[in-house]
């Protein structure tokens, strides 16, 4: 715990100093300590129950009081790793009420995606929660913000994937948090990583009902395309496309086929990282993969 006190106030842990961090013991004067030394104070109390903050400056969401759902806050502090700290506390005194307060410590995308985390657990548990009455958003703000996404239930399924892997595919290729809140995807990041996220969110969908057209990829960053000969394709995509499912894999990309202007089908590889012709991950170790499987269909 204490480590992730120390990660969310921006402290670099060494294998000296995460032994004085777990221990409690926090020495010096710079803005991370002050922060930690902080937060710990207001961590010791929880174990006897809220913690009283009224002015508590970082992000604060309410979250439903029956339940407090501390399963979720500890899953998501102790093992998201994004470098957060989050601690549950009740407004004022000791009344009652029907919500509780989340405070989320930590660099804004850190807090972000343990918020969003946090808000697909608790409307799976409360539908409707968060997201009724919400309508779909797209921020004009370049910097740090983010999107909605309003779903169909079976659009939310087939974008999720088993255990969520198709939404963890798509975020690590965008670059964007991406997480579902109900029927609401929420996009979070600077605004190419947003709009990036939102076009593989809907060419996703898109391939449910055929084949998609993207026919110009010109001053795209973030695309290679690769032509696969005929015979080539059903090797390449494998069973019901596990081949390109097992490269996306491995490479943190998003692949599938595409057709251009001119109706010919060819593989595009999205990505925000390209890579590189030696190394794994990227663009360039997923065109890799792909022309070794060509090589061994030839």
């Amino acid at each position: 715990l204490n480590v992730n006190v120390a990660r969310a106030c921006g402290h670099g842990l060494g294998p000296r100093s995460r032994r004085y961090v777990r221990a409690g013991a926090v020495h010096g004067a710079s803005p991370q300590e002050r922060r930690q030394r902080h937060l710990l104070r207001r961590r010791r109390p929880q174990g006897r129950g809220f913690v009283l903050a009224p002015r508590i400056a970082p992000r604060v969401e309410l979250l439903p009081a029956r339940g407090r759902h501390n399963g979720a806050v500890r899953r998501v502090s102790a093992n998201d790793c994004r470098g957060n700290f989050a601690t549950a506390y009740r407004r004022g005194g000791r009344g009652g009420g029907g919500t509780e307060r989340l405070a989320i410590f930590g660099p804004d995308r850190a807090r972000k995606g343990s918020e969003l985390k946090i808000m697909s657990s608790i409307e799976t548990k409360s539908p409707g929660f968060f997201t009724r009455g919400l309508r779909e958003k797209t921020s004009s703000r370049k910097g740090f913000d983010t999107d909605r996404l309003v779903m169909r239930d079976e659009e939310v399924s087939y974008a999720l994937g088993k255990d969520g892997a198709t939404r963890k595919k798509l975020e690590l290729a965008s670059g964007a948090i991406l997480q579902y809140v109900g029927h609401v995807a929420f996009v979070a990041g600077n605004m190419p990583e947003r709009r990036r996220c939102r076009e593989f969110v809907t060419w996703l969908l898109q391939q449910r009902r055929g084949a998609v057209t993207i026919s110009d990829i010109k001053g795209r960053g973030d695309v290679t395309e690769v032509h696969i000969p005929a015979n080539c394709k059903g090797w390449v995509a494998g069973n019901r496309g596990s081949e390109l499912r097992r490269m996306e894999q491995a490479s943190g990309t998003y692949m599938f086929m595409a057709l251009d202007a001119q109706g010919e089908e060819r593989l595009l590889i999205f990505g925000v990282h390209k890579g590189s012709r030696t190394r794994d991950g990227g663009r360039l170790h997923a065109e890799r993969l792909v022309k070794d499987l060509i090589r061994e269909k030839q």
